[in-house]
């Protein structure tokens, strides 16, 4: 187990039932990229939802919330498209300057993994190997797969 999460797991109990953890080995094949070694192991142990009403984790597999919506892998990419990923592309249409990045489905693009209490939007790269923060936008690329 990571250290870092293992420190996570020291101050912050997991459930007591572990969670269903996802497919993660069908990702690519069924979305074209792998989620973050650190995110699939923090959802594998502790799955998604919220952590003090201030830090909401979401899990690819616990998709749809909108009737319509695909389940699974492609399900998560398809709600964020249209929650997070439209709301980004309209206010990248106003404010270029304040959101240079791409937005998932696009190449490189940004996919929401969680959102605090205050209504700040926690991302990550599907490509790319940093840590990044941008106004009221996180921005997560992982630094490893």
């Amino acid at each position: 187990m990571n250290e870092t999460l293992q420190r996570l797991i020291d101050i912050l109990p997991p459930p007591l039932a572990r969670p269903e953890p996802p497919p993660w080995d069908r990702a690519v094949e069924e979305i074209g990229f792998q989620f973050p070694s650190d995110y699939r192991a923090f959802v594998d142990r502790y799955g998604g939802g919220a952590i003090n009403e201030e830090l909401h984790v979401s899990c690819p597999t616990e998709f749809p919330y909108e009737p319509g919506v695909s389940p699974g892998f492609a399900g998560y990419l398809e709600a964020m498209d249209l929650g997070v990923g439209d709301a980004y592309r309209s206010m990248r249409d106003s404010f270029p300057e304040d959101y240079p990045y791409p937005i998932f489905p696009e190449p490189g693009g940004l996919l929401q993994w969680g959102v605090t209490g205050g209504g700040d939007h926690l991302l990550w790269g599907t490509t790319g190997m940093r840590w990044h923060l941008e106004g009221d936008w996180k921005v997560r690329y992982p630094y490893s797969s």
